[in-house]
């Protein structure tokens, strides 16, 4: 099953050579994911001081170790343009894994009671500007009709928004520093796709072997990684497979198809993968979502591009017009919900600090485990 590197590569040998480079210049090794997983802040600093942050694995290895481009794209795309910073490494050398029982859906769940009835859905924010008389900062959106000239507005003191910068580039805006505005203008983000395929039974489980919860991964085009569920293995009634998850150029074609097309595309692959059960067990029930195509995210998380995060950070720790940045892209860690977390807990402290409650900002970084900000 291993790969044929001579067939693989053009020159095995200097791939090899390219490579050992590469992974001296990381020198991820085991005492470093530990001490990055107990403070993930110190690692990051010590990364970027590196240089880590600085290439993409296939630029240090064509302007570094000046290898010829045919070979720089063996090993790693030159569409690669994401840096180096190593913390998923961290997340994926994981060998203990939990969820919350019943479903991550439960979190978003808890917070009801506290916000339905002060939130305003299905609404995408176009506008904010500034009043330099007031000290106001003034939202504005069009919920009913996308050609009013005029938008529905409401003023505030201040304004924490969590909105992905793909969104936010489109806003008309106050003149925001010259950092922060390329930061919104030009930040990477990753395309994903995912579709869930529901079947009569978890016929999966009855195979032989028997496949009982796990991810794995096929190179059948367009399809990337299958997980089956962890969740109450060998019961009885129906399953839902997450029968496709891709991320990466791969999901820009897919956001392209239609629901149909998407769906036929993956059901196909698992009569493949798992044989003609498949076929006789799908209800015709699915969910797909691609993030390219979701306007209110535009993109599925942030990557950003080699030297983007180690510049564009200590712009979002600056308030700007009564504006405070969060969300996953202005974190030290991309496209994991503790990003979100961690940012908010940032966020609401330096909202606290501009207020001039120091007492009370000491107060979140105790309660919500913030305690890398020093005050």
């Amino acid at each position: 099953m291993a790969d044929n590197i001579t067939a693989t590569y053009s020159n095995a040998t200097a791939v090899s050579i390219a490579v050992d480079g590469y992974n001296k210049f990381k020198n991820v090794t085991s005492d470093l994911l530990a001490a990055t997983a107990k403070n993930i802040f110190t690692a990051h600093k010590a990364a970027v001081e590196a240089g880590l942050l600085d290439f993409s694995e296939s630029g240090y290895i064509r302007y570094r170790l000046n290898t010829d481009l045919d070979i720089t794209d063996q090993i790693h795309s030159l569409n690669d343009v994401h840096d180096s910073w190593y913390y998923e490494s961290v997340y994926f050398s994981a060998s203990d894994w939990r969820t919350i029982d019943k479903g991550l859906t439960s979190l978003p769940r808890a917070f009801g009671p506290l916000v339905m009835n002060r939130t305003i859905f299905h609404t995408s924010v176009q506008e904010v500007s500034y009043n330099s008389t007031t000290d106001k900062v003034t939202v504005g959106w069009r919920s009913d009709n996308p050609f009013d000239t005029i938008p529905t507005t409401m003023e505030f003191d201040y304004i924490i928004t969590a909105v992905p910068f793909t969104s936010v580039r489109l806003w008309r805006k106050p003149a925001y520093s010259s950092l922060l505005t390329r930061a919104i203008n030009t930040m990477n983000y990753d395309p994903a796709c995912k579709i869930a395929l529901k079947y009569k039974t978890r016929f999966w489980e009855h195979l032989s072997p028997p496949i009982l919860g796990g991810c794995g991964s096929t190179d059948i085009p367009g399809i990337g990684s299958i997980c089956y569920p962890s969740y109450k293995i060998n019961s009885t009634g129906p399953g839902v497979l997450l029968a496709s998850y891709l991320s990466g150029t791969p999901a820009q074609s897919l956001s392209a198809l239609s629901d149909l097309e998407h769906v036929a595309l993956v059901q196909r692959a698992m009569i493949e993968v798992h044989g003609p059960i498949a076929a006789s067990e799908f209800t015709g029930s699915y969910d797909r979502h691609c993030w390219a195509n979701d306007q209110y995210e535009m993109g599925a998380w942030c990557g950003p591009a080699a030297g983007q995060q180690a510049l564009f950070l200590p712009a979002y720790f600056k308030t700007e017009f009564k504006t405070v940045f969060v969300g996953e892209h202005t974190s030290y860690t991309h496209a994991w919900i503790w990003s979100a977390l961690e940012s908010s807990v940032r966020g609401t402290t330096q909202l606290l600090l501009d207020m001039g409650l120091v007492d009370e900002a000491k107060n979140i970084t105790n309660t919500w485990m913030a305690r890398w900000i020093a005050m």
